[in-house]
């Protein structure tokens, strides 16, 4: 059996971060994904920003920050990613 759905509610922090390039966040959920007042960032001190891909039917996001960043002077902004299943 298959995911059904993922939730991030009520402040949550999912972050990926990395030195050299940017961190990758995959949320695989199938049929639903929701995020209510929460942060979800992919962020580097160098190269690519990050990563961030979420893969559901359907995606809900309310009051949530989704962010990839760079701090260094050769970077490249990051990418996100809806994937329909």
């Amino acid at each position: 059996m298959g995911t059904r759905a993922v939730s991030l509610t009520n402040g949550t922090i999912l972050s990926a971060d990395s030195v050299d390039s940017g961190g990758t966040i995959l949320i695989n959920s199938g049929a639903l994904f929701t995020s209510q007042q929460s942060t979800i960032s992919a962020r580097s001190a160098v190269g690519t920003g990050g990563t961030i891909q979420v893969e559901a039917a359907r995606v809900k996001l309310t009051d949530t920050q989704v962010t990839t960043s760079t701090s260094g002077v050769h970077s490249r902004s990051g990418q996100y990613h809806r994937g329909c299943q």
